[in-house]
């Protein structure tokens, strides 16, 4: 409720933020701190099956991490994939992001649980991997053009992936 209430305030940002969370209800949560940290990788016995875990941030976030279960051949990527839908990038690099899809990629696994989107396999972490290298390949060309950051975010050319979903991220 405070937050429906604040956001007309920050306009525009806030009416985009309300768009996308609006809809939730956060009132009466209480955040549950971590009980158990790593850095780099931890590997775990999950009933009888090893599940690796695989820090790769900052990327999107700077908590970004990968959950191996090589037994199944899957990885759960958490916002590292976003299937056919543009990423939003909250902590970066962009070069983090690109050397965790390198690393789904070395992985023998057939499944892939995106953050956003449908089940996939590797080819759709093959497509991402393309547009973050062309997302910033167009960002170096619209520096060395002297644009400003809000005329960047319209002059960034969508080409193969104008057809995917939430272009204004």
């Amino acid at each position: 409720a405070e937050f429906q209430r604040r956001a007309p305030a920050l306009a525009p940002l806030g009416a985009y933020v309300l768009h996308c969370f609006g809809a939730f209800h956060f009132e009466g949560i209480t955040p549950r701190l971590p009980t158990r940290t790593f850095e780099g990788r931890l590997d775990l016995t999950v009933g009888a099956k090893r599940v690796e875990l695989i820090e790769v941030g900052p990327a999107h976030t700077r908590g970004d991490v990968l959950v191996h279960v090589p037994a199944d051949r899957t990885v759960f990527t958490g916002d590292i994939v976003f299937a056919n839908a543009h990423p939003i990038i909250w902590a970066g690099p962009v070069a983090n992001w690109v050397r965790a899809c390198d690393r789904i990629l070395a992985m023998e696994v057939e499944m892939i649980v995106p953050g956003h989107g449908p089940l996939c396999g590797l080819e759709v972490v093959s497509e991402l991997r393309a547009y973050l290298l062309h997302l910033q390949s167009e960002a170096k060309r619209c520096l060395a053009a002297g644009l400003s950051r809000e005329e960047a975010a319209r002059a960034v050319a969508l080409d193969d992936y104008a057809s995917w979903g939430d272009a204004e991220r």
